[in-house]
């Protein structure tokens, strides 16, 4: 009898466990991405800006494209504030200054950081930047 008890909590146990797992799974990070697995993606455009605050505000990074997979931003020694535009404009750049205190679409990049940007995620809809500091050069890189 002692024999099918101990049998019984080595199940309940295992039962448990395995319940602890899939209540912490819902809770793991799941990566959101427009490129599927296993699909290559190919530069379909690079280009180096200067964008600062003496440069009249706002910096076009790129203008619109109806497709990619992600965007690929590298800072150099300052960083910048990106205004992903959620809709795109007759001329494909987002409308407005981005600043830190707005909430609409505005995205904070460190200094000498390389970020990249999903499709899926942030659009494929016009990018302007603004620098803080001094004139910072911007590498932008699109993949498709």
């Amino acid at each position: 009898m002692t024999h099918k008890i101990d049998k019984l909590w080595y199940v309940v146990g295992f039962l448990a466990v395995a319940a602890l797992m899939l209540w912490l799974s819902q809770y793991a990070q799941r990566a959101s991405g427009s490129a599927p697995i296993g699909l290559n993606s190919t530069i379909a455009d690079y280009s180096s800006v200067l964008v600062g605050p003496s440069l009249n505000g706002i910096t076009v990074l790129i203008h619109s494209s109806q497709n990619c997979a992600a965007r690929v931003i590298t800072t150099n020694t300052n960083r910048i504030v990106l205004r992903f535009s959620s809709s795109t404009p007759s001329n494909g750049v987002a409308t407005a200054t981005p600043t830190v205190s707005s909430t609409s679409f505005n995205v904070l990049q460190a200094a000498s950081t390389t970020v990249v940007y999903d499709g899926g995620l942030y659009g494929c809809s016009g990018i302007s930047a603004y620098g803080f500091d001094a004139t910072n050069t911007v590498y932008f890189m699109e993949l498709r």
